[in-house]
């Protein structure tokens, strides 16, 4: 079982020390499922005390790593212009915008939405990307990769074999896809243990292969609800804390969720689902992040979080995409944890030579940062990801009723 601790500094001899004014000063009202929080305690002194008390457990995900024929050819170009050797590959811009976010991960998780290979590149509609992606998004931090989308079985059984290999090669940790039913019995589903011992359940699914059947007896998680009503259970069965669930699932270019995600999404939760970020429409839809009467976060659900980085721009929502972070606070005095209040970024994919000499992902953050006449030329695009960020359906509310 993958175990992670990126980015937890222990803080327990200062805790020690502070533990006992903490107790005096504090009055901790404990929720149901979560641990203490205070609410009398504002000064400064105790809410340094707070932060040597608590820890938060950061989950990043990003949403589909493409590889159209244009992002191949320019990724080859870019590696010849620095003189590598025939045949190579150079992603280096892919996540270089990102990166500060990837490193505060203590897990960061990549819809890389193609079989990759040695040789025979190609795009859309039958994909085949080179290892260099991977071997770059690991580099750059994504521990986990996911493998149940539409794309997977588009080179046969030597895409799904060779990208298993590749991803084994390189440590990095995947699901949804398997060589055969015992490897799946066994790894799914994924339970990674992260800091402070947080059992982490992922489940990843895809609603079709696009016809591509998947051969034998490779296995491409399908999105059966019988099926993944018992993985539901299963990661329940073996001590997972928190069940997050991944779906391949949607209507492609539609920025809100369908009917079919909602009927999917009240049954998931109802199942035991702590968190729900899907993908496959390419543009971003709703998020949902559903507390109690108190403001305890129960659920949180984004439905599409759209293309990471790709070579589409139209419809004009291709471009943009949310990365979100779930955070896991966990309290260090009582041992308990809780889901907290998500963060989120909006990004924009830009092509080659729009930012830099290859394509690349920029957070609107670090756009809206650039000097005054840098960010002149951005203007546009900032105002456009500002309106969808505006326009665009992300909001708490309390249990009931909420998925409408």
């Amino acid at each position: 079982m993958p175990t992670f601790h990126k980015s937890f500094i222990s803080k327990f001899l200062m805790l020690l020390v502070l533990t006992a004014s903490v107790l005096v000063c504090c009055n901790f009202t404990q929720l149901p499922g979560s641990s203490g929080t205070a609410h009398d305690c504002n000064s400064g002194a105790e809410a340094f005390a707070d932060q040597l008390r608590f820890d938060t457990l950061r989950i990043t995900f990003i949403g589909d790593v493409m590889q159209h024929a244009p992002q191949i050819k320019s990724a080859a170009a870019v590696a010849q212009k620095q003189g590598l050797p025939s045949g190579s590959f150079n992603y280096s811009a892919m996540f270089r915008h990102i990166q500060p976010w990837l490193d505060k991960a203590d897990i960061a998780v990549a819809n890389i939405e193609f079989p990759a290979g040695s040789s025979g590149y190609r795009g859309y509609p039958l994909f085949k990307g080179p290892a260099e992606v991977a071997i770059e998004a690991h580099r750059c931090g994504i521990d986990l990769a996911l493998m149940a989308n539409n794309h997977m079985a588009d080179d046969g059984a030597s895409g799904i074999s060779y990208t298993l290999d590749l991803y084994d090669s390189l440590a990095m940790v995947h699901t949804g896809a398997f060589r055969n039913i015992s490897e799946r019995e066994k790894d799914y589903p994924l339970i990674m243990e992260a800091c402070r011992n947080v059992r982490l359940a992922f489940l990843n699914f895809t609603y079709s292969t696009n016809g591509n059947p998947v051969p034998e007896p490779f296995i491409v998680n399908a999105m059966d609800s019988v099926q993944v009503k018992e993985d539901l259970k299963k990661a329940s069965d073996r001590g997972a804390d928190y069940i997050i669930v991944l779906p391949h699932w949607g209507i492609e270019y539609d920025l809100h969720p369908s009917s079919e995600q909602k009927c999917w999404t009240d049954m998931m939760l109802r199942c035991g689902a702590d968190a729900i970020i899907g993908a496959h429409p390419h543009v971003p839809e709703d998020g949902i992040i559903f507390a109690d009467s108190s403001g305890c976060v129960e659920n949180i659900v984004f439905y599409s979080l759209g293309n990471y980085i790709s070579n589409q721009s139209k419809p004009f929502y291709t471009q943009t995409e949310l990365m979100v972070t779930l955070k896991i606070q966990l309290d260090k005095l009582t041992g308990t944890s809780r889901m907290i209040e998500p963060e989120w970024e909006w990004l924009w994919c830009f092509k080659k030579g729009e930012f830099e000499d290859d394509y690349t992902v920029v957070p609107l953050s670090e756009l809206k940062a650039l000097p005054e006449e840098k960010r002149a030329e951005y203007n546009n695009i900032i105002t456009r990801l500002e309106n969808l960020r505006d326009m665009h359906l992300i909001r708490t509310c309390i249990v009931q009723g909420c998925n409408e």
